[in-house]
């Protein structure tokens, strides 16, 4: 029997513990003091002002995500000492709040921004006629440390709170790009609409137009008629083909009638003249 696959059995060592520490990096978020524990532990929640926590890594590089930690043994060659400690590193989003406006995204990439300004606006220049029944529409401008304007990095979470007498199984976000509307994938989320952008400037939270069955219908039936009639016109039937009238009748007979007699009296001189 090969006894090589055989789990090895480790006693403890003298000066076995089951308690290990947590330490906890909050990267900027309130301070968590290390705590020593024994068995499977669920994590504190740290806060932050202006952030939304975004939950514990077990890396500075934030490539694996924990909910609660698991030790692991720590070993000897001959015995088992207990558990390793762990260090744990919370990662946060960058959360901007204005005007009912939301934005959040990793904080890099709002790395430049300071905050933002949102101006609600009357009128926008894009031809909406027909794409919205009603729209409530923001300036929206993010800026640095010296006012200027700046744009993200990239991808953010825009949320646009949807007004009370919205229909929200109706509603879509766009951006006003001159005389276009640019329409964007739109989540409802309570009381929010939401997308995914990289860019800003005018955006619109609207109830989409709707289009009446009856208004289809008629459409459908102009152009069922128009079709019918462009085919009679391309196809030529009876009543189009004029049929000669009485009196141009009467015209040809009498041509006839003088080319018969002018053909007669050829035939009777050329008949004389042989005699």
């Amino acid at each position: 029997m090969d006894k090589s696959n055989l789990t090895k059995v480790v006693d403890k060592c003298s000066d076995y513990s089951d308690s290990y520490k947590i330490t906890y990096e909050t990267n900027g978020g309130d301070k968590i003091d290390a705590v020593s524990v024994t068995g499977n532990k669920n994590l504190a929640t740290p806060k932050r002002d202006g952030y939304i926590f975004d939950g514990w890594y077990t890396d500075s590089n934030f490539t694996t995500k924990v909910s609660s930690i698991t030790p692991t043994e720590k070993r000897t060659d001959t015995c088992i000492k207990g558990f390793n400690d762990v260090t744990i590193y919370a990662k946060w989003k960058r959360e901007l709040k204005e005007e009912k406006v939301n934005i959040v995204a990793d904080e890099t990439i709002l790395s430049n921004v300071k905050n933002i300004a949102v101006k609600l606006l009357d009128k926008v220049t894009a031809n909406i006629v027909g794409t919205l029944k009603t729209f409530t529409a923001y300036d929206i401008t993010l800026k640095d440390n010296d006012g200027k304007s700046v744009e993200p990095s990239g991808k953010v979470k825009l949320s646009l709170e949807i007004p009370k007498d919205y229909d929200k199984n109706n509603i879509g976000v766009y951006r006003v790009d001159g005389e276009i509307l640019i329409a964007y994938e739109t989540k409802i989320n309570g009381e929010y609409a939401e997308i995914e952008t990289d860019h800003f400037s005018t955006y619109i939270v609207g109830e989409k137009a709707e289009v009446k069955e009856e208004t289809n219908a008629k459409v459908n039936n102009e152009t069922s008629n128009k079709n019918n009639t462009s085919s009679k016109d391309s196809t030529p039937s009876d009543s189009n083909i004029e049929n000669p009238k009485t009196g141009d009748n009467m015209i040809i007979f009498f041509v006839i009638g003088l080319l018969l007699i002018g053909g007669i009296a050829v035939v009777g001189r050329k008949l004389k003249i042989e005699k």
